[in-house]
């Protein structure tokens, strides 16, 4: 049975040219360390990606022919909702600002345009709170589960390289196992946080590999650093001799 109260309510979108926001084109044109940030925090309008179906076809009478009934493309029930690669093997909810890039990325389907939080709401149920903004594009996302959950409920998302207590945690962490090293966060392309294990000089290579190994079982176990640390990688940097 349709949503009556969906078919019935205003059309928040209407006369919308689906061109993107030109606060989010803003927002992805400033510095890497603070894009993703400004991005959630003004993504109003957006589009999921849905591919239509073929109709059923009609009757000797002109009625449409019997056929099951879908749910709607943007409740968490529907199959018809697209997901894209997510990195570490996962699957994503793509996000996408303007229809253009949406049908770049995927043309046969069509856009359905809903609120931000709306979209992320869907991709905490959905995905395990997992985004990939404009996939395929040269300013694509991905947007972890902290920033995802965020986007949700309309809070401020602090990016990891702006949150000195993940490098706390983790500086305490190693300490403990024996290795007294600095560590730092850096933004990269896509939204990835690399972490840095800045290696004394002198160290050898067997010492490096049990120091990422102790670093990795802290980004896992802590929990404060495994809800705001999900988009990775782990780089050695070697201090000069």
């Amino acid at each position: 049975m349709p949503d009556i109260d969906r078919l019935l309510a205003p059309n928040p979108f209407a006369g919308d040219d689906g061109a993107c926001a030109e606060t989010v084109a803003s927002a992805l044109r400033v510095d890497r360390e603070f894009r993703a940030e400004q991005v959630i925090s003004c993504l109003d309008r957006v589009f999921m990606a849905v591919f239509p179906h073929e109709h059923p076809g009609r009757t000797s009478d002109g009625s449409v022919m019997p056929h099951e009934k879908r749910p709607d493309p943007r409740s968490v029930d529907s199959q018809d909702f697209v997901l894209v690669d997510f990195p570490g093997g996962r699957q994503a909810t793509p996000l996408f600002t303007s229809a253009q890039a949406l049908a770049e990325f995927a043309p046969a389907a069509r856009p359905a345009p809903l609120y931000g939080s709306e979209l992320a709401q869907l991709a905490v149920r959905r995905s395990g709170g997992l985004i990939v903004l404009d996939p395929g594009s040269e300013h694509e996302m991905y947007l972890g589960r902290s920033a995802v959950i965020s986007l949700a409920a309309g809070m401020e998302w602090i990016a990891p390289w702006h949150d000195p207590k993940i490098v706390e945690h983790l500086e305490k962490h190693i300490a403990h196992a024996g290795f007294a090293w600095n560590l730092s966060v850096k933004a990269q392309q896509g939204n990835i946080a690399q972490v840095r294990l800045h290696v004394p000089a002198g160290v050898g290579a067997e010492q490096v590999k049990s120091a990422i190994a102790v670093l990795l079982q802290g980004i896992e176990t802590i929990d404060y650093v495994r809800s705001r640390l999900d988009v990775l990688e782990v780089v050695p940097i070697r201090s000069a001799e």
